[in-house]
């Protein structure tokens, strides 16, 4: 059964003010809304997210960002986690870069980032055992020793010795396993070299046995193993049964993580996590409205902890009911999509849409993103009615005599108007002169608009015949057909007026120029 959710906000802000950054020092401002990976430890939260990562101390509730600015070596982190024994987070990238952060140290091991390993790099997961890390790479697998901080050895398992991308590794009492997009290996632990190819076996008698496989765990003494189809809802949990494969629930689809934490195995799906603390027994299914885990996994103290999908990191106490809830991340814009930018006193305005190279809808959901006294807000179609439906914003301009409104140009939805935080009004072809490509269809596409001296608002509607439109400061409007000096209808651009008075009109793909 669905539950309502009671649920707050912890976000960190920080104080300072424009002046007070240094010259020449860049900082980020980044989407930590999109919960990736979870690693609780014994006082620290670590939460990996689309737009970098974060981690939350339990002690003091501070929230605190690890990126470039706080000594990270790179940026596009693939994988975390973090070994109790050793007390360090092994930290991987993308492009094969390492870092591991111990106290207040931060080691750098950049061997795969250098080795001249064509093709993918990217660490996808990290398993620790006998005091090393065991990194599942896009080629292969590699041994990090955590007391040298020095790569081991490089295991290269694809057939014949090839480069095959490993997603996990699991190890049993006696074997070791790899989950990959080409299926499920296995390696005996005992008396072989795991380096030599020929010591590695794919298994056969699994299901979908050359498909991909993004996990693999050992949980009460059995192999279980997540497959993900192009379809989510064929996705499929494998366990090992005497040699044999069966489904462990028929139910379980739309899978996006499976994690071992505190005893206990967490298959996180599409809007719920089923939780076993043993395979034999039911699960229990935490399933709350408004919670979306893509990952999750449980502390010391059996307080629960989930990635999620749009909430950024998810803490749900022990002690509270499965419906109350925290949602936690450092300030920042509700997604990483930037179209276009621009500011004025104190307030910076983005507009989030997408076009494709040839000038063609993306249908980016429609998103403002102000920054203002050092905290980000969002106006989307949950917060601001008005948006609903729309796509597509792609253009922005900021008022030069009021900074906090700015007007915002749709490629398909029309001219949006934002004023002290909140959208005024969608302009489109029901409500002033700007005029729909097909009547009736979102294409009333305001592609350019800038204001001139006297503070008149200056559009270009791409597509149309009374292509420029004006808004003057008393809300009154006129539009004016530029197609014949133009040569014909064409698809139109940014919009410029300068101080002498002219405007300036740029068509894109290299089309030139319009005054």
């Amino acid at each position: 059964m669905m539950k309502w959710l009671t649920f707050s906000f912890v976000f960190l802000v920080s104080f300072s003010i424009f002046s007070q950054i240094p010259v020449l020092q860049w900082r980020t401002h980044l989407s930590y809304s999109q919960g990736k990976k979870v690693v609780p430890t014994s006082n620290t939260v670590y939460c990996l997210t689309s737009g970098g990562l974060f981690s939350y101390n339990q002690n003091d509730n501070s929230i605190k960002k690890l990126d470039k600015n706080s000594g990270l070596s790179d940026v596009v982190i693939t994988a975390i986690n973090y070994s109790p024994n050793d007390h360090l987070l092994v930290i991987g990238y993308e492009n094969g870069n390492i870092d591991i952060v111990k106290a207040n140290q931060i080691i750098n091991v950049s061997d795969i980032y250098q080795k001249p390993i064509i093709g993918n790099k990217a660490i996808n997961d990290i398993t620790f055992y006998n005091g090393n890390a065991y990194l599942s790479c896009g080629f292969g697998i590699v041994v990090l020793d955590l007391t040298k901080f020095e790569i081991k050895e490089t295991y290269f398992i694809g057939t014949n010795g090839v480069n095959i991308n490993v997603t996990s590794l699991a190890f049993s009492d006696s074997h070791l396993y790899a989950s990959t997009s080409e299926g499920l290996y296995r390696a005996s632990l005992s008396g072989i070299n795991l380096a030599n190819y020929q010591n590695w076996n794919k298994i056969t008698n699994l299901p979908n046995y050359s498909g991909h496989y993004s996990k693999v765990v050992y949980f009460n003494n059995k192999i279980i193993v997540a497959y993900k189809s192009d379809n989510q809802n064929e996705d499929k949990v494998y366990i090992e049964n005497n040699g044999l494969w069966d489904v462990l629930d028929t139910s379980i689809t739309n899978i996006s993580s499976l994690s071992l934490t505190n005893g206990k195995l967490i298959i996180s799906q599409y809007s719920k996590s089923t939780i076993y603390t043993n395979i034999s027994a039911n699960p229990t299914i935490y399933n709350v409205w408004g919670v979306n885990p893509i990952d999750a996994a449980y502390d010391e103290l059996n307080n629960l902890w989930i990635a999620d999908a749009y909430g950024g990191l998810v803490k749900k106490l022990a002690s509270n009911p499965n419906d109350i809830v925290t949602f936690i991340q450092p300030n920042g814009p509700q997604n990483n999509g930037c179209m276009r930018i621009d500011c004025g006193e104190n307030n910076v305005w983005v507009a989030r849409g997408a076009l494709s190279s040839s000038w063609n809808n993306q249908w980016a959901a429609a998103e403002i993103y102000n920054f203002t006294g050092e905290q980000w807000f969002s106006l989307t179609a949950v917060n601001s009615p008005k948006l609903s439906g729309m796509k597509d914003i792609c253009f922005v301009k900021v008022n030069p005599k009021n900074s906090k409104q700015a007007y915002f140009g749709s490629y398909g939805g029309g001219l949006i108007e934002v004023n002290n935080g909140k959208v005024i009004e969608v302009y489109d072809d029901n409500n002033s002169p700007l005029q729909n490509i097909i009547p009736g269809s979102p294409f009333v596409r305001v592609t350019g608009l800038d204001f001139d001296k006297d503070g008149n608002l200056w559009t270009i509607n791409s597509e149309v015949q009374n292509n420029l439109t004006v808004r003057k400061p008393d809300g009154s409007w006129k539009s004016i057909s530029l197609t014949n000096a133009m040569g014909g209808i064409k698809i139109t651009g940014e919009l410029y007026c300068t101080s002498d008075g002219i405007k300036w009109i740029i068509f894109p793909k290299g089309g030139g120029m319009f005054a």
